[in-house]
């Protein structure tokens, strides 16, 4: 998540994986490859070079033959013709050089109308497929029947192989006569005869096809591109497939990929032929197709198992329990350590984690035959305490509970001494090395002993040896009572803390600390009077945040933000200094039992507040949608419930949702003693009814809305229309056509987010690229698509909601790219905050996790648990929506050399586009 600007985007769809027998090869792989034991030593520093830089071929046109003397009759209707022309179609290639029998003769030199006919059908099935189609044609074919090539074809290939220098000039008067023939179609020639070549006027043809076979026609073929630089002819590869057959040995398929590989200024390639790319799947072509989509040098396949970070000549000695091994290897076959399968590195090179136990620790690292060694002394005789939080200054509330998080070596005994007090520090269970402990503390009751309790110490204790750092100075806040709100505050929802745990003391965990930063931070500088004690705040906020009193809890799912205008006591004041930051934030505690960040309200001074009555003016359905119209004395604050909806605890949160199973929402209006009117909902597609209880001793009244259907429920909205109160529940979805969806791509301008492969890839570009291919299917769905960005601009978090819900959508998915401190983290996630936005993460995460399994991690079955990292609770800003349900998508590890670069290929942005599109249009028609 890092920063980039003057993106250009490029947005098309791009062409779709093969299928049938081609498509078979590209989607297993090359796991029937050849005996990589030919390939012998540690991969090259240039090898290995060429694999970091992710050289790939430069976009170019790739061409197959379909010969019909050898893979296909071209008579129509035919079985094999019909199944060439749709594994051609539904694969990488871009087009087909047509070779008819008759045309390949150089007895031919004109055309029956019967052979033009099915010459021009065959081209007829590619381009109707959106495929280019040229003509093969021998040398020695009448110049007059090129013209009848233009109505349907591209171009035409002219094989010069059987030609020799003597004849130039008959040739070149023929091509002067075929290029004014063809006029704006290509011409394309074959030929490996450099001197019949530099006879030829380069203005009369387009591009010039080489065979490449060996490292001796790379050779000759750069030295030909050379010599056609600044005209604007091409030289092409032709890779003759045909000379190897089924029997292609690695040593030989070698000699192929170094000739491709080193010709990277090629601007079309052809394959011949269709039947012996089938026979030749696992191999040469196989590499090559490798190569062109995947972006990999296909040498790389054959490359034999390295340590590159370790020369396995001594032992080495750390005092860190925990290191990653940099391998290289094949990225065929998988990879062990001591027996145990570590799986296949996608790109040929990744880190495999290690821990050691104190003293020796070797290791065997094994691929195909090949073994090489590993050995490490580890001795532990470094820091006990990595760090405290918080470690400065923090200002409490009586009786609130603060929760001390220190990050210490898991293996130690933590606790935290508070006076004459000591807290038990725990950690998760499982984690090794250095990991994050938490202890909970229970401020005095009394305010007037917060302040002589001074700073905690933490305490480390691991075997004889034992380590002890002080962290934050804790004081106290006074709190001035307010006639009336002490009993207001008392009657208030409470939340109670469980199993609080920092998300980042995990390094497997993401590490996301812009959207963190966006979410918590506060500034300091928009009240207009400084809090004394006896204020009323008003939201100054079009939607202003509120989380619970009393603790350091954030957020939680049953609260809604305050509109503005909204009024309530200022009780008391939180305050938190952060270091890193270097000032203090700031919170104003609220009467009715919230609190609220001081930059969003304003302070009047004020001590009383008047009664409220609610009275009910209009009540509407439009298509189902329930709008509710209420007259109101003043901006009174409320809370929102979601009745019977049921939580578990996982993952350091409490609002784990297993299944949206909510009864019904209710609103409870403070400082309300009357709410008179009937509701009608028999026309809501989601309330059944409607009900008030109004409390006179605590001052409240509550709005009960149970659903028809329970855990049917797709959001509300609560906003004012100059003094009217207006309440919205939102209808069913109604389906694709005609639903409205809203894509946020994730950062961009000068937070691009997280950054991969040396910084050279960001996050920001990638999250609106998948954003685009999301667009693109669900718009072929009927679907009406707002993006919050279409550019590299610079949104903030509070302006994508905002504009989200200015367009009202039926959905909201924000789509982000991940990170993590290890490099070795894998996989996909999916967030929500509300719990009915709950199953719309699960439908996209499901299908996500599908491509992932299915198709860029394929076969690789001992990750699949890596990269399912599941649906999970997070109150990132964008999730924290009432309106609809919204969700936050990460896909691929940006801090993963080779997810990263998966994440670049435009094939990959496309399935994982399609997959999130799928996931919204389930959610869309369930």
């Amino acid at each position: 998540m890092k920063k980039t600007r003057n993106v250009y985007i490029l947005v098309g769809v791009t062409v779709l994986l093969a299928i049938g027998m081609i498509a078979m090869f590209f989607l297993t792989g090359n796991d029937n490859a050849a005996d990589s034991s030919a390939s012998s030593g540690k991969i090259s520093d240039e090898e290995y070079l060429l694999l970091n830089s992710l050289e790939k071929a430069p976009e170019a046109e790739n061409l197959i033959f379909i010969d019909e003397g050898k893979d296909c009759s071209f008579v129509a209707g035919n079985t094999a013709l019909k199944k060439a022309v749709k594994d051609v179609a539904d694969s990488f290639f871009d087009g087909v050089i047509v070779k008819s029998t008759a045309l390949s003769s150089k007895s031919t030199t004109e055309l029956t109308d019967s052979e033009k006919e099915k010459i021009s059908s065959i081209c007829k099935y590619f381009t109707e497929k959106s495929k280019r189609a040229y003509v093969y044609c021998s040398a020695y074919l009448s110049p007059e029947a090129f013209g009848d090539f233009s109505s349907f074809a591209h171009g035409v290939v002219i094989d010069l192989s059987d030609v020799d220098s003597s004849r130039a000039d008959k040739l070149i008067t023929r091509l002067k006569y075929i290029r004014a023939t063809l006029k704006n179609r290509q011409i394309l020639l074959i030929s490996n005869d450099e001197a019949l070549i530099s006879l030829i006027d380069k203005s009369l043809y387009d591009s010039l096809f080489v065979s490449l076979d060996s490292e001796a026609d790379a050779e000759r073929f750069k030295n030909l591109q050379l010599s056609f630089t600044g005209s604007d002819v091409t030289v092409s590869a032709l890779t003759k497939l045909s000379s190897y057959g089924e029997t292609l040995q690695s040593n030989e398929a070698l000699k192929a990929h170094y000739a491709v590989k080193d010709c990277v200024g090629i601007e079309k390639r052809a394959f011949s032929s269709y039947s012996d790319a089938k026979k030749n799947t696992d191999n040469c072509f196989g590499a090559v197709r490798t190569y062109i989509v995947g972006g990999i040098a296909p040498v790389l396949a054959f490359r034999s198992l390295s340590i590159k970070n370790y020369d396995g000549e001594e032992k080495l000695t750390t005092n860190d329990p925990l290191c990653n091994a940099e391998i290289s290897a094949s990225y065929l076959f998988p990879v062990y350590v001591n027996g145990k399968s570590a799986g296949i590195l996608p790109k040929g090179v990744g880190e495999i984690r290690l821990e050691f136990v104190r003293g020796s620790n070797d290791f065997i690292f094994s691929q195909n035959g090949k073994s090489v060694s590993y050995s490490i002394e580890y001795v532990f005789d470094g820091d006990i305490i990595k760090s405290i939080s918080p470690s400065d200054r923090i200002r409490v509330s009586a009786g609130e509970e603060i929760v001390v998080m220190v990050v210490a070596y898991s293996e130690a005994e933590v606790y935290v001494k508070l006076g004459a007090t000591k807290y038990p520090a725990e950690k998760q269970e499982g984690m090794t090395g250095f990991t994050a402990f938490y202890a909970k503390i229970k401020m005095p009751t009394d305010q007037a002993e917060i302040s002589s309790l001074g700073k905690f110490s933490v305490i480390a204790t691991l075997g004889n040896e034992t380590q002890q750092l002080d962290g934050a100075e804790i004081s106290g806040v006074v709190l001035d009572n307010i006639p009336g709100a002490t009993s207001a505050l008392q009657n208030s929802p409470t939340f109670n803390i469980q199993n609080f745990n920092p998300t980042y003391m995990d390094a497997e965990q993401q590490v996301m600390p812009s959207i963190n930063a966006a979410v918590n931070k506060a500034t300091t500088n928009s009240y207009s009077v400084p809090y004394t004690g006896n204020q009323t705040a008003v939201v100054t906020a079009e939607y202003a945040d509120v989380m619970p009193s009393g603790s350091q809890i954030n957020f939680v799912p049953y609260y809604s933000p305050l509109v503005k205008g909204t009024k309530d006591f200022v009780i008391g004041e939180t305050q938190v200094f952060d270091s890193e930051e270097n000032e203090w934030f700031y919170y104003y505690e609220l009467a009715c039992g919230m609190k609220v960040s001081r930059d969003s309200v304003t302070l009047e001074n004020s001590t009383t507040m008047p009664e409220n009555s609610l009275n009910v003016k209009s009540v509407s359905a439009n298509n189902g949608e329930l709008t509710i119209r209420l007259s109101t004395t003043w901006k009174v604050p409320y809370t929102m419930d979601i009745p019977e909806q049921s939580y578990y605890s996982s993952n350091s949160e409490s609002f784990y949702a297993s299944e949206f199973n909510a009864s019904a929402i209710s609103l409870t209006f403070h400082y309300t003693t009357a709410a008179n009117g009937e509701i009608d909902c028999s026309q809501s597609d989601i309330i059944s009814s409607a009900t008030w209880s109004v409390s006179s001793e605590n001052k409240t009244a509550t709005l009960y809305l149970p659903f028809r259907e329970r855990g049917v429920y797709y959001g509300y909205s609560l906003t004012y229309e100059g003094d009217e109160m207006v309440i919205t529940v939102k209808n069913r979805l109604k389906g694709l056509s005609g639903s409205v969806v809203v894509l946020d791509p994730g950062h961009g301008a000068d937070d691009c987010g997280a950054t991969g492969l040396s910084g050279s890839v960001k996050e920001s570009d990638i999250n609106i690229l998948v954003s685009y291919q999301v667009k693109t299917f669900l718009e072929q769905q009927g679907v009406t698509v707002y993006m919050t960005r279409y550019g590299d601009d610079d949104i903030n978090l509070e302006g994508r909601k905002i504009f989200a819900r200015s367009v009202k959508p039926d959905l909201y998915v924000s789509i982000h790219s991940n990170a993590s401190e290890s490099k070795s983290s894998i996989g996909t996630s999916a967030f929500y905050y509300k719990p009915f936005s709950m199953p719309l993460a699960t439908n996209i995460y499901n299908e996500i996790v599908s491509v992932y399994k299915s198709y860029l991690y394929a076969g690789q079955q001992e990750l699949y648990d890596d990269i399912a990292r599941g649906v999970k609770y997070y109150p990132f800003s964008v999730t924290r929506l009432d309106e609809f349900p919204s969700v936050l998508i990460e896909l691929g590890f940006m801090t993963n050399d080779a997810e990263c670069y998966m994440l670049t290929v435009p094939q990959n942005q496309q399935l994982l586009g399609q997959a999130i599109a799928k996931g919204i249009c389930e959610t869309l028609i369930q």
